[in-house]
């Protein structure tokens, strides 16, 4: 008997499901592997607009363009940007730390 007072049912079929399953794949087969800035931006599930706005609130001081080239770049830069980078690299980790998706952005 449960809670609510009926028995409860249990399956009469022991045939094993046949149907189709759709097989996930993560970015480039990888899953918890260092992707690069580009790959995160385009694994994010929002814009690239949204992702600058993120940036910024976590002290990141590039506008949209320089953001949206940082992104695809794949030079080290100056200081300046190597900061900057630190900063885009943290918004992605809270980012996906928040969606449960499993990356580590270099």
């Amino acid at each position: 008997m449960t809670a609510f007072g009926s028995a409860r049912s249990t399956p009469t079929s022991t045939s094993a499901d046949t149907r189709p399953r759709a097989e996930v794949i993560p970015i480039g087969g990888r899953t918890g592997l260092p992707v690069s800035l580009a790959e995160a931006a385009a694994a994010a599930p929002v814009s690239d607009r949204l992702l600058w706005v993120e940036y910024l609130t976590l002290g990141g001081t590039g506008d949209l363009e320089w953001f949206r080239a940082h992104l695809r770049s794949t030079e080290p830069g100056d200081a300046r940007t190597q900061a900057e980078h630190a900063v885009v690299v943290a918004m992605f980790t809270e980012l996906f730390t928040d969606e449960g998706i499993a990356l580590r952005v270099v």
